[in-house]
């Protein structure tokens, strides 16, 4: 897929409101300070940051996977949760100086 429409829309943003300046920044310390690697570092970082943005599908199928392995052990959860707590607590009793 082609990725000139972000270029344009980089462009549309730079006359419209001008640099994101934390971008900016780092493009041009990317660059050693060379302000023309600078401008066209900058281009490259913010198309990647709208590429990232469009992308949330990823994320979604994400979150179904992780909800799809919760389902797989929510029937040992709660009891496992139950014998880490008890275990706990009986490690605690016996931690206290009582009858010492």
């Amino acid at each position: 897929m082609s990725d000139e429409h972000l270029y344009k829309k980089v462009l549309d943003e730079l006359k419209a409101s001008g640099p994101d300046e934390v971008l900016l920044a780092k493009a041009f310390a990317e660059s050693n300070g060379n302000a023309t690697e600078a401008r066209a570092r900058y281009l490259r970082l913010r198309v990647t940051q709208l590429q990232a943005a469009g992308k949330p599908a990823s994320n979604v199928s994400n979150i179904s996977a992780t909800m799809l392995s919760f389902e797989a052990i929510r029937p040992i959860f709660w009891p496992v949760v139950a014998v880490i707590a008890i275990s706990a607590i009986l490690a605690a009793a016996e931690a206290l100086p009582i009858g010492h």
